[in-house]
Formats: structure tokens, sequence, C-alpha cells
């Protein structure tokens, strides 16, 4: 593939074009050739035309974490209606890094594809995009350890606030929760500090050790802390 890369380099645009046009209309193997000479050249308008292809778009999306592609193609993509494309485009704006686009797909992708498609997009978005939609989208769990590491006070918000539901106040929910809450709070001191105001028994120790990192916050929490059921400090 090395030598083809540089070959594809040394092609004039007169060259490149009726060879791209040919083997675009050949055999498999000879269209994923054509797509190899447009992302080494980088004409972003082929990679663009192939994000949805059947047979390219994997190869061109992959191709698009780190090149250029222009938004509106990434926006179709994220819309199309194969299930399997738009998820790989949303893993493809959370890799490269396209906060912004992300969060602007999220109302459409959640009025078209649902609240699951929601929540995959989700974190491809902003801190604060998440903060606005967690609870809307009822993230599983993978979804939520994802989150702990780009939006940790959103994971926290959103676990505390789960916690104080009566429904959710057993062990299950604390077992199965109990790691990415201290994940959310080991990545932030802030979210740690929400998670022992408002839902102390989701934090292990290393969770309760990022809340110290504020020890004064931390006291101040302690100190205005409810009595537990049993009559003592929470």
């Amino acid at each position: 593939m090395s030598a083809l890369a540089r070959y594809a380099r040394t092609l004039t645009p007169h060259a490149y074009e009726p060879l791209r046009h040919a083997l675009d209309g050949g055999d498999p193997g000879e269209r994923h050739t054509a797509l190899f000479l447009a992302v080494v050249r980088r004409d972003l308008e082929r990679v663009a035309a192939a994000l949805d292809d059947p047979l390219l778009g994997r190869r061109a999306r992959s191709a698009a974490i780190r090149l250029p592609v222009p938004e509106p193609a990434l926006e179709r993509a994220a819309l199309s209606s194969v299930a399997a494309v738009r998820r790989d485009t949303y893993r493809l704006l959370r890799t490269s890094r396209r906060h912004t686009l992300a969060a602007r797909l999220l109302p459409t992708v959640y009025e078209r594809h649902g609240a699951q498609d929601a929540a995959v997009l989700l974190t491809a978005c902003p801190a604060p995009t998440a903060e606005q939609w967690l609870s809307r989208v009822e993230a599983p769990l993978g979804i939520l350890n994802s989150l702990a590491r780009s939006a940790p006070r959103a994971v926290a918000a959103h676990l505390a606030a789960l916690s104080e539901q009566t429904s959710r106040q057993h062990h299950g929910f604390l077992r199965r929760h109990r790691a990415v809450a201290t994940s959310a709070a080991r990545r932030d001191p802030d979210a740690a500090l929400i998670l022992l105001a408002r839902a102390p028994d989701l934090l292990t120790a290393h969770g309760v050790l990022a809340a110290l990192e504020r020890p004064a916050e931390a006291l101040a929490v302690l100190r205005a802390a409810p009595p537990a059921p049993d009559g003592g400090r929470r």
C-alpha cells in the first residue's frame, strides 16, 4: 500500500480523475482502491460521497476521523436510515472531537431515531449538552461509563437523581452503578462532591478520596448531611 500511496501522490489531477473514475466503476477490490487513492490525495468530495456507501462506507468513515470532510456529508451519515451507519458516524464524531456538530445533531437524532440513538450520540457531545440531555435518554451503563470520562459532573448529577428516587434505593442499583459513580468522582472533584452530598452510598473509598481533594467543601457537605435512617450521621 505504501507504494500505491506514493504513486497516488505523484498523479496529476488530469491523470487521477480518469483513473479514479475507472476504478470506481470496477469490482469491489477496484472500488476500494479508488477510495484509497481518494484518501491519500485528500479528495474530500469523494470520501464524503462514500460515507454511507454499503461497500466503502466503513473505510470512508474511518478516514473521515482524520480528514476534514465537509459537515453536510457527516450530517447525512449521522441521520442515515441504516442504524449501523448512524452508530458508526456517532463514533466518528466522538473520536474526531467534532463535539459542536454532535450537539447540533442531537435533537434531530432524538426526534427521528429515538432515545437509544440519542444516548449513543451524547457521548460525542460537549459536557454542557450531556448535562441537559442525560436525563432524557435513559442511558445504559455502557454509555454512562463513556460519559463519566467526558462529562463526569453530568453523570454524577444523573446518578444522584436516580438514587433519590425511592424505587432506585436498593442494593442492585448501588451495585451496578458504584463503579461508574466512582469513575466520575475520580475524574472531577466537583462530581465527587455532588455524589457525597446527594448519593454517598454510591461512592467507594476512591470516590470519597476524590471529594477530599476539596477538603473544605467536603467538610461542609458532611456537616450539612441529614441524619441517616438509624439516627446517626450519613
